[in-house]
């Protein structure tokens, strides 16, 4: 079954769901350690392979700035960052 990443983001289930893991991780950001209302934190998706049956292990709880961050994106310029290419152990 698939299932649609944007109706499911707004469903109580996902709530329910970003809510424990907010509570689970104290209120703070697991990346910054910051601590934040919940309402200022993000259940950040690990992996969407069980999107919708998601395990505890699949989110990561984070504040605006590194949830930001994690998708590449200037928080106070609101733009993507450009990254350099990663280089493999061969190219170095």
């Amino acid at each position: 079954m698939t299932v649609d990443y944007r109706e499911y983001i707004q469903s109580k289930e996902w709530k329910a769901k970003a809510k424990a893991a907010k509570h689970r991780a104290g209120y703070r950001c697991e990346q910054c350690g910051v601590l934040k209302p919940e309402h200022l934190l993000h259940a950040h998706h690990l992996t969407y392979e069980r999107l919708g049956n998601e395990r505890k292990s699949d989110l990561k709880v984070l504040c605006n700035e590194c949830h930001a961050e994690e998708h590449g994106i200037d928080v106070y310029k609101r733009q993507r960052i450009r990254r350099p290419p990663v280089k493999t152990m061969a190219e170095l």
